[in-house]
């Protein structure tokens, strides 16, 4: 008797396509949402991290066409998120915000101010190696001014009682 064999299913896995900085997925102007399937990312080891390990990572990039106060959240994600910007070359970034956890529900919530013509990178990466999911990424000019008060002033609103 002969032995059959069956082709084996491929074992590659298709990273998504902004998996590093030199693919990162363009973001051609504000406000900009994304949302992505992160489990196939992978970790790149040269990849500057803002906090001590990241994975699963993808990126983004954005360039300022005038200097503005830019935010960005992963509010919604359902899993543990780390949020990154970065400015620079992906050789040689320099980290501009970090956020691990300043969102609800363990997502990330960054704001900074932007300089006409810088190209921002945005890296959002898991907490941990079984941090993976579906992504929310939200990126978006704040408003100067709200009430004549800076947007970017505000750090805690003091609670008040009811009036009765």
């Amino acid at each position: 008797m002969g032995m059959i064999h069956r082709p084996r299913k491929s074992q590659f896995i298709a990273c998504p396509v902004n998996d590093e900085c030199v693919t990162a997925t363009t973001i051609r102007r504000l406000p900009f949402s994304a949302i992505e399937l992160t489990c196939d990312a992978t970790q790149n080891p040269l990849d500057p991290t803002c906090v001590t390990d990241e994975y699963f990572s993808v990126w983004f990039k954005f360039t300022a066409p005038r200097n503005m106060t830019i935010g960005a959240n992963t509010i919604h994600s359902n899993y543990d998120t780390i949020l990154g910007v970065y400015t620079g070359t992906c050789a040689n970034l320099t980290e501009v915000a970090c956020s691990d956890d300043d969102g609800p529900g363990y997502t990330s919530l960054v704001f900074f101010e932007a300089l006409a013509g810088k190209t921002y990178y945005f890296k959002a990466s898991g907490f941990d190696n079984d941090d993976c999911g579906q992504l929310f990424l939200n990126i978006f000019q704040v408003p100067p001014y709200a009430n004549g008060i800076e947007i970017g002033a505000i750090t805690r609103l003091a609670a008040s009682k009811k009036q009765k």
